[in-house]
């Protein structure tokens, strides 16, 4: 019996790679020494981090099988598929969003090498980021790209500041 739709398969992926995400943090979390100082220790943040994705998690999982049983029970109503009622079928259409997956991906790996082995500021190499990332998953209209454009420039700049003079976290020069 099919559980999920093709269209839920996406979806379900990736709420399996965050509850392993989530589970990652929890065992990390137990790993990390007591606190010494602190009443929450290193740990703190982490493990709390950890609970509230599994939260969230768990309330979307919930939600997406009820909107499975939704959908399975409206399509035992309606037995007639797309192409029967006259509607063209959709053939071919996760192609442009399997190369937009391979470009997002490339970029991000590009961002994550350029960052260890440094050389530019971060504050730059995030803006150049964000701005490509941007780019890669809007439809490419200017519109879009200018407001692309500017929320890599305040998204940059506030990270760097929130890093720099909030968290004290040294950024790669």
């Amino acid at each position: 019996m099919k559980y999920l739709i093709e269209e839920r398969r996406g979806e379900a992926i990736c709420l399996l790679l965050l509850l392993a995400t989530g589970i990652a943090l929890l065992v990390g979390a137990a790993a990390l020494p007591a606190p010494m100082f602190d009443p929450l220790g290193p740990a703190g943040l982490p493990r709390y981090i950890a609970y509230l994705m599994l939260v969230l998690l768990a309330v979307r999982l919930a939600a997406l099988v009820r909107e499975v049983g939704a959908e399975t029970a409206e399509r035992r109503r309606n037995m007639l598929g797309a192409g029967e009622r006259g509607i063209p079928r959709a053939e071919g259409t996760d192609a442009p969003q399997f190369v937009k997956l391979l470009l997002v991906s490339l970029i991000t790996l590009i961002y994550l090498a350029a960052l260890t082995f440094g050389g530019i500021p971060f504050i730059w190499l995030t803006l150049v980021f964000l701005a490509a990332l941007g780019a890669a998953m809007s439809d490419g209209s200017p519109r879009r790209l200018i407001a692309v454009a500017a929320i890599a420039v305040v998204l940059s700049f506030a990270l760097t500041y929130i890093f720099t003079d909030v968290l004290s976290v040294v950024l790669p020069e």
